[in-house]
């Protein structure tokens, strides 16, 4: 069995969380949380955390003890500057989570339907706030039957109802307000698409955020494929969740980069996982060395976002 080098013991610390959350506290005081009344998101960071944490708990996605998955997700929440980001960046993110932690607990449970119908309705939730999450909706019903393996008809259409049970309320206030057209220019966007690889939407900070993200999913999906024989068949049903929707997210930003506003966040979700895995169970020279690199980088971001404007 190959020793632990310093990146396992850190990743495997009881102080790993509470330093990250140091550090995210100092981060975000530096990006402007009291001089510019950031606490809205900084808010959001903190409840996304705490479900990053449960989501970890409830579905054992480390077989060892490490809050890895947790500290990831607050060193690239901010290396991606969304405390910067309107507010309903951050609650589609925060949904998300939500999203998953309805959606995994219904693994195997065809009779699962009020799990089903809170999954989607944190999905329908977070797409009031940018009708491009339901991009998100047909990757989602497959991953349902195929790996959550708990589609049926029921189901299907108890997530249905979840999904749409948002719009009730929105249209309802919508016609109380007499301004139905807001409620149908939400979903004409949907059939707007921009230019093709057109990043000229979007500025160095994003580009470097992306790429940096990209680079860490590739690493974190290529060592749990490799590794995956290792964890329960649940782990690794939750893992192809994480890598399947962290590419096709990927995908989207490329193809269509005036997206990216809208769904960085739910990357941010999916690579926190994968990169986490890797830093827990990788413990060759190499990957310690990578491991540090990979911290200085992120810092570097960070300080990067925060100096030059959005």
């Amino acid at each position: 069995m190959a020793r632990k080098r310093l990146q396992n013991r850190i990743a495997e610390s009881r102080f790993a969380l509470p330093v990250t959350a140091i550090y995210g506290l100092v981060m975000s005081v530096m990006c402007g949380l009291m001089d510019q009344n950031m606490w809205p998101q900084f808010g959001i960071l903190a409840v996304s955390s705490y479900l990053m944490v449960e989501l970890n708990n409830s579905n054992a996605l480390i077989r060892v003890y490490s809050r890895m998955v947790s500290c990831s997700y607050i060193m690239l929440f901010l290396m991606s500057a969304l405390l910067k980001f309107p507010l309903a960046t951050g609650f589609i993110q925060l949904f998300f989570i939500a999203f998953y932690l309805f959606f995994f607990h219904a693994y195997q449970n065809k009779s699962s339907m009020g799990l089903v119908f809170y999954a989607f309705l944190m999905l329908g939730i977070a797409s009031t706030m940018s009708a491009h999450v339901l991009f998100l909706v047909p990757l989602m019903w497959i991953l349902l039957f195929t790996n959550v393996l708990a589609g049926n008809l029921r189901t299907f259409f108890a997530s249905v109802i979840g999904l749409i049970l948002p719009y009730w309320f929105l249209i309802s206030y919508y016609v109380y307000t007499e301004n139905v057209d807001a409620f149908i220019s939400h979903f004409t966007g949907l059939a707007t698409f921009g230019k093709l690889f057109d990043y000229t939407v979007l500025t160095p900070n994003n580009i470097v955020v992306y790429a940096m993200l990209v680079l860490l999913m590739a690493t974190g999906i290529i060592h749990f494929h490799r590794n995956s024989y290792k964890d329960k068949i649940r782990t690794r049903m939750i893992y192809e969740v994480f890598s399947v929707a962290s590419i096709y997210v990927a995908v989207i930003i490329a193809l269509q980069p005036n997206l990216y506003q809208y769904l960085i966040g739910i990357l941010v979700v999916n690579v926190s996982p994968l990169i986490a895995h890797f830093v827990v169970f990788t413990r060759t020279r190499l990957t310690n060395m990578a491991f540090f690199f990979m911290i200085a980088v992120i810092f570097m971001i960070t300080l990067f976002n925060i100096w030059m404007p959005l």
